[in-house]
């Protein structure tokens, strides 16, 4: 077994995917979703087809890895005292087989420049896609699960980048790895765009990715920054105290003070409200909930004595 290796230097950086994964033009992809040059100098062998890319960047950058909950590094950034095999190298399989070092694009000694800053958060996008993928749910919980994504995205605090566009590519890249047509042939931008903030992102996967590890699912979160967003949304316990569960005093519940209210169906449903209609199975709910649709369009209608519409 004999190599050649690249010595790094103050401004060489490698971003560097360990993860096989995703080590395929899925992390090509992701990269040019988020702006970063993906043309030359790029390495792959047989059974990692995109293994690292080689860039110049700010003076001094740091190692970097991120691991996922088993302690298997996914992906990280070689800096400087770092050694990087080249092709034509040969690399030994855990089988015995050798697989050699290839240019998958080709060499040129003046590697593209990109920003330390850009080159972490994109790996931080590698990862996040390879743990989402290996927790991909099975049918029947998939849409709750792309529209988990799209909600966390909306919330990042950590990234300028993520949008409604990224959202919608990141999750198609998702289902078309884990061949979900339903799910890629979606729009997600809508879901992101109508998204409310949070700040539980743990919990979020957690509860649609039942694969998810906990501690892959707070990685996520720390990832996209949800750590620093939440240390900025706590709220005081004395307002909830006071402003939350301040109840009147029974006295001042009288009739002359209670707030008129626009009835659909007198003491039963509210103009431009939501309703309920609970009951078992089996005992017309669908039924009566058209009936009483049907109804409210009528100037004439009748329901019963106890509940009447107003029009």
């Amino acid at each position: 077994e004999h190599g050649i290796g690249l010595l790094l230097g103050v401004n060489d950086i490698v971003l560097d995917i360990d993860d096989e994964n995703i080590a395929n033009h899925y992390t090509y992809t992701i990269l040019q979703a988020l702006k970063i040059p993906t043309s030359i100098n790029v390495i792959g062998r047989q059974k990692k087809a995109v293994g690292a890319i080689l860039y110049q960047t700010d003076e001094n950058p740091k190692h970097y890895e991120i691991q996922d909950s088993s302690g298997k590094v996914l992906v990280e950034l070689l800096a400087k005292g770092a050694q990087k095999v080249l092709p034509p190298s040969q690399f030994k399989n855990p089988d015995g087989t050798l697989d050699q070092f290839e240019w998958r694009k080709k060499f040129t000694p003046d590697f593209q420049f990109v920003s330390y800053a850009e080159l972490k958060e994109a790996a931080n996008h590698v990862a996040i896609f390879s743990m989402l993928d290996k927790a991909y749910p099975a049918e029947g919980g998939r849409d709750e699960a792309c529209h988990c994504i799209a909600r966390v995205f909306k919330s990042a605090a950590r990234s300028n980048k993520i949008n409604a566009e990224y959202a919608t590519y990141f999750i198609q890249l998702l289902s078309m790895k884990n061949h979900d047509r339903e799910r890629l042939e979606k729009e997600w931008g809508h879901t992101y765009t109508k998204a409310n903030k949070i700040t539980d992102a743990q919990g979020q996967l957690l509860k649609h990715f039942a694969k998810l590890e906990e501690k892959d699912a707070a990685k996520i979160a720390e990832l996209l920054g949800y750590n620093k967003a939440e240390e900025e949304e706590v709220i005081s316990e004395d307002w909830v105290q006071e402003e939350l569960y301040a109840a009147p005093a029974a006295s001042s519940l009288t009739e002359a003070a209670a707030v008129g209210r626009d009835w659909l169906i007198k003491g039963l449903i509210e103009r431009g409200t939501y309703a309920q209609v609970h009951g078992t199975g089996g005992s017309a709910k669908s039924l009566m909930s058209i009936q009483l649709a049907v109804l409210a369009t009528n100037p004439n209608s009748y329901f019963c004595d106890l509940f009447q519409f107003h029009k």
